[in-house]
């Protein structure tokens, strides 16, 4: 369950139920004379049905506060912290992770949750739902299983990210 001091923040960042909800937000962009660009949007993760398909691929589980949270919010406010990624990007770096490379089990146990510019990122770990606030150069210890989780919960992450609940 998503807590109340979340919702408020991530209002306005619903996603559309299907294909037809997303031509009327288009529509109702282009009748306030929005410049909306043509490009196939089929291709991105934008509604929920498309992100109901992107947690299947990443075998996260809708129900849990995770996937709750990317099914119903298809962007977030900069926070406290670097710009958090969205459904699409989370997607991106699964597949393609720089860190798979090095370590061939990272993606298979973590999901990168923020761009990783600078010297680390928050990492949501698949298996417990943890967050870490991972520095680079501690990803063998990571993966070793010595690091200790920032946040407890997925949803605590985001309420200290955004100074709204308990760190």
């Amino acid at each position: 369950m998503i807590p109340e001091t979340l919702i408020r923040k991530l209002a306005g960042n619903e996603r559309p139920e299907d294909s037809a909800g997303l031509e009327q937000e288009l529509a109702i962009a282009r009748a306030k004379v929005y410049r909306v660009p043509n490009i196939d949007l089929s291709l991105a993760v934008i509604t929920v049905q498309q992100a109901r398909s992107a947690l299947s691929r990443l075998q996260i589980d809708e129900n849990g506060v995770f996937g709750e949270i990317m099914l119903r919010y298809r962007a977030f406010p900069l926070g406290s912290g670097g710009e958090l990624l969205d459904l699409d990007q989370v997607l991106e770096r699964s597949i393609r992770s720089n860190w798979s490379v090095d370590y061939p089990d990272f993606s298979a146990r973590f999901l990168e949750l923020s761009s990783g510019e600078g010297e680390g990122s928050f990492l949501y770990e698949r298996s417990t739902g943890f967050v870490f606030d991972c520095d680079w150069n501690a990803m063998q210890e990571l993966l070793a299983g010595e690091v200790t989780p920032k946040w407890t919960s997925y949803s605590a992450f985001l309420e200290s990210y955004y100074d709204i609940g308990p760190t």
